[in-house]
């Protein structure tokens, strides 16, 4: 029993659940609310990040998060890139559609990972 798996498991399970919350909170509520999302998403992000950051740090080339890790990492600087720089890289709706889907992608595959992959209640065969 590896304690990590459980400790992954429910953090992940929480945050999944607070981003569900979240979504219907501020499709419910008025415009003010989304920094809700936002805030969920941005703590969701640096938990998932460590996650994979440890994970790979742990397993190496067989860790199953090193694909997040190295997106996330791309990601990172692409959008630091894009933020500081005098010429947009992208056009505006590309940029805002990248700033949002890439990380919902990101999260996606890290839940499926952990709950299914990483879930220490299925029984490996």
């Amino acid at each position: 029993m590896n304690p990590n798996k459980y400790i992954n498991f429910y953090i992940q399970a929480i945050f999944l659940l607070a981003t569900l919350l979240s979504l219907v909170i501020a499709m419910n509520e008025s415009h003010d609310k989304e920094i809700i999302v936002l805030l969920v998403g941005f703590f969701l992000g640096a938990y998932q990040l460590l996650a994979s950051l440890f994970h790979v740090l742990l397993f190496g080339k067989g860790s199953q998060l090193k694909w997040h890790l190295i997106i996330s990492c791309f990601y990172l600087l692409g959008f630091r890139l894009h933020i500081n720089s005098k010429v947009l890289l992208f056009p505006e709706k590309m940029g805002v559609a990248l700033l949002w889907m890439i990380p919902i992608g990101l999260a996606i595959y890290s839940w499926v990972l952990t709950f299914t992959q990483f879930n220490p209640y299925l029984k490996k065969e």
